[in-house]
């Protein structure tokens, strides 16, 4: 395989470095591959197919001979069944009648009918070598010269019980001066006449069967010419068969032999120096296997005639292709080549070119998505620069968001308030957490700092509104420890905070509270802050969702820098993050805040 290979890779060589030569002899070697290796293997799995479809066949056919020739035999034994449990039979078989004429006459009668009923049966027997007994069926001839020696023949199958009872005799010629039925094939069913209610035996029957009633089965079976069907018994005598000369006899090829000691298969065997197809089924009704042979030859002259035809649609196809390995490369290389003239424009530093590709295939669609490529490019590159623009504007609100003189003009007055009640206590206290709440503002510079230090500037922003008012709110953070460490963006809670308190707790009556949580969620950090103030309209609230999706900035009196948090998140991490609220009027308002989760 890597001979081939390497012979593939050469032989572009011979015809320059070109793509249209390269395509046309890469088209051609792998055409004439493909098409050798796909006609060796249709071949292979036609003959497989075929085999397999022949057993299938065969086997099918097996199975519903098997099973009319076993519905036959099971009739023939509920008929010997009747034949033993006749009363009258049963009566004139006892040992005080069926010595005179007249009773043998009634016994004939009696086993008349049975025969009348079924075509298959020659002849019935009934015998008891122990008293003499012995009563044909009206087709055996008395007047024959033989009729004491088969008798005698008939009476030595009576008196010794067969094993269960029941025996089937081996296909052979009638043994007995037939009135119908001279010289036919037939097999014997013989029976013992036992008495239950007694616990005696009375005798045996001997049933005549037709072997033309099993092989009626077989000869009209439609199947490849030259198959042919044997039943065999367990001693490899030959039931029936299409073979009309071996019935009767001993098989003693080997083959059939295997075929006896299994219950179902398959196999090729050769067989009279010919090479068959074996399939083979018992019956279930009687202890008799059957066989069917198909000659391979006929199996395989299908394959000879697609083998043949398949050169020359070979040939046929192989000359097709190279002519149309010419279009082929043709008609790739020519698009190819302006996408490569396209490509080099670009590499040049022109964004504003087209490669000129009309095509519908996937030449044409690559020149599409490149068009498309270098389209979203130059907008990209203008967006980018709007994106600068924006970035250094979201720094400048955020400057001043840090240093906000009107949160920082309330904080002193009320520190005057406190001065004035003389609750100095309070004012250290207020103080402090003043200077602490600048110093985590300014950040030593950085624009990103840890989830901690911002939960940390928060707490410190709620403190000192909480001084300022008193019991009118109370504050819950409640954050995972997991998530102290990871990175954010400074400033994002301290907003939204003082959003909930002036625009949500402070509008409704009585005490309020500020709830911040947060947890890792799918790769993400997410902050909560909720409170429980007045709500947003629903009309508004769609508002502001929608501006936070497509990021465009609202206008919303005394915000407190919301817009710019989710400007912020966004120009950072991108569109799928931001701010995102929930509110009901009256009840308060919940906003989340995602972002991803890095620690760097």
């Amino acid at each position: 395989m890597k001979t081939v290979a390497a012979i593939v890779r050469r032989l572009p060589r011979l015809f320059g470095t070109g793509i249209f030569p390269r395509i046309f002899v890469m088209t051609a070697v792998m055409v004439t591959f493909a098409l050798t290796v796909g006609a060796y293997f249709t071949l292979t799995l036609f003959t497989r197919k075929m085999e397999e479809k022949s057993t299938e066949n065969v086997r099918n056919i097996l199975e519903q001979t098997n099973k009319l020739i076993d519905s036959r035999m099971d009739m023939l034994l509920r008929l010997s069944n009747l034949i033993l449990r006749d009363p009258a039979i049963g009566e004139l078989v006892a040992d005080r009648m069926g010595r005179n004429g007249r009773d043998k006459e009634r016994m004939r009668d009696a086993i008349g009918k049975y025969i009348e009923s079924d075509a298959g049966i020659v002849s019935v027997f009934l015998l008891d070598k122990e008293r003499g007994l012995f009563v044909p069926s009206d087709d055996f001839r008395t007047d024959a010269y033989d009729v004491e020696e088969t008798k005698e023949r008939y009476l030595s199958m009576s008196g010794n019980p067969y094993s269960k009872g029941l025996m089937w005799i081996p296909t052979h010629r009638i043994d007995y001066s037939s009135e119908r039925h001279e010289g036919e094939n037939v097999l014997k069913l013989a029976r013992d006449i036992f008495d239950s209610s007694a616990g005696v035996y009375r005798g045996t029957v001997v049933i005549n069967i037709a072997e033309e009633s099993v092989y009626r089965y077989l000869k009209n079976v439609d199947v490849p010419p030259g198959t042919v069907f044997h039943v065999i018994d367990k001693n490899g005598i030959v039931i029936s068969g299409t073979e009309r000369n071996g019935v009767g006899k001993f098989e003693y090829s080997y083959t059939y032999m295997q075929a006896v000691l299994q219950k179902e298969g398959s196999f090729v065997r050769d067989y009279r120096g010919t090479p068959y197809l074996f399939v083979f089924n018992k019956l279930e009704s009687v202890d008799w296997v059957m066989i069917g042979a198909i000659p391979m030859s006929e199996i395989q002259s299908d394959r000879d005639r697609l083998s043949r035809g398949l050169i020359v649609l070979w040939l046929l196809v192989l000359a097709a292709s190279l002519a149309g390995s010419t279009g082929i490369a043709y008609s790739i290389a020519k698009p190819i080549r302006r996408l490569a003239a396209a490509m080099r424009d670009v590499r040049s530093g022109s964004f504003d070119v087209k490669a000129d590709v009309r095509t519908r295939d996937e030449i044409g669609q690559l020149a599409d998505s490149f068009n498309e490529m270098v389209a979203r490019t130059n907008e990209l590159l203008h967006r980018l620069k709007e994106s600068h623009v924006k970035e250094k504007n979201a720094e400048i609100r955020a400057l001043q968001a840090q240093i906000n003189p009107h949160f920082l003009y309330n904080t002193l007055a009320s520190v005057v308030w406190l001065a004035e009640g003389r609750e100095y206590d309070k004012i250290t206290d207020l103080v402090s957490k003043l200077g602490r709440y600048y110093r985590q503002s300014l950040s030593r510079g950085m624009d990103v700092v840890t989830v901690r230090h911002e939960l940390e500037h928060v707490a410190s922003y709620l403190a000192i509104e909480q001084i300022r008012y008193g019991t009118k709110f109370a504050y819950d953070i409640s954050v995972e420890p997991d998530v102290y460490g990871y990175k954010c963006l400074k400033l994002l809670l301290q907003p939204l905070a003082e959003n909930a308190l002036h625009h949500g707790v402070m509008n409704r009556e009585g005490s309020g509270w500020i709830r911040v949580d947060g947890w890792v969620e799918d790769g993400d950090i997410v902050l909560r802050i909720a409170d429980n103030g007045g709500g947003i309209p629903a009309g508004r609230l769609d508002e502001i969702n929608g501006c936070f999706r497509a990021g465009r900035s609202f206008e919303l009196r005394d915000s407190y820098g919301i817009a710019n948090v989710n400007e912020r998140l966004q120009l950072v991490y991108g569109t799928a993050y931001g701010l995102f609220y929930t509110s009901e009027e009256g009840r308060g308002t919940t906003v989340l805040i995602r972002f991803p989760a890095r620690r760097e």
